[in-house]
């Protein structure tokens, strides 16, 4: 049996698990890891020309790396903008859906020292029909 393995672009401002590179994820090249880190992280308001300006910069480097399938996360008022160019160019925008679990500790000093670990469970699209399903073997 072939495994033929859907490719999924990482656009978030985080390095994909272990069990998402599994899944399929995809790092960026630093050079374009580094623009779309850029285009994702807004200090201050954006207009909705700012945004479209990222996006347009944001969809420059996706077409380089022949994708049906993108992870996206970040700013919340920007997801939607980002989607629905990603579906114009046939590109299924895609969520991380992950399992969080937080560990508390406390510091010698007194402070608490909060992590959270993330596990992957899957992928979900408001574009498709319920959770993305898992790759399938072809024979």
């Amino acid at each position: 049996m072939i495994n033929k393995k859907r490719k999924i672009l990482n656009l978030t401002n985080h390095k994909s698990t272990p069990k998402q590179k599994a899944a399929g994820v995809i790092e960026l090249k630093p050079y374009d890891d580094t623009l779309i880190r850029d285009c994702l992280i807004f200090e201050k308001i954006p207009t909705r020309k700012e945004m479209l300006r990222r996006i347009d910069f944001i969809l420059e480097v996706v077409v380089k790396y022949n994708v049906n399938y993108a992870m996206i996360g970040g700013a919340s008022y920007f997801m939607p903008l980002l989607e629905h160019s990603l579906m114009r160019m046939s590109i299924l925008p895609v969520y991380a859906f992950s399992e969080r679990k937080s560990i508390e500790k406390q510091e010698n000093d007194g402070s608490v020292r909060k992590v959270t670990v993330f596990n992957h469970l899957g992928f979900y699209s408001p574009f498709h029909k319920g959770p993305l399903p898992e790759e399938k073997k072809i024979a």
